[in-house]
């Protein structure tokens, strides 16, 4: 029996497109994409891929982000 993609995957809410200065994510539940330039994408992708400390983030970046609905 061969395993669904999603039994292999587990199911994500953003799907993410990297360059070297930044990245865009776009929304699957809600269908927006926004752009994010290189400091937003690395506390944005801290915040996603866990481990990260909220505390440890700035007031800006974390207002930023959940204005743009990016805390999960």
């Amino acid at each position: 029996m061969v395993a669904s993609l999603a039994e292999v995957q587990p199911p994500t809410r953003y799907l993410i497109h990297e360059w070297i200065d930044g990245c865009v994510v776009f929304d699957l539940d809600t269908g927006d994409t926004h752009a994010l330039d290189a400091t937003m994408a690395k506390h944005f992708r801290a915040r996603h891929e866990g481990g990260a400390d909220e505390a440890a983030m700035p007031d800006s970046a974390h207002a930023l982000l959940a204005q743009m609905d990016l805390l999960g």
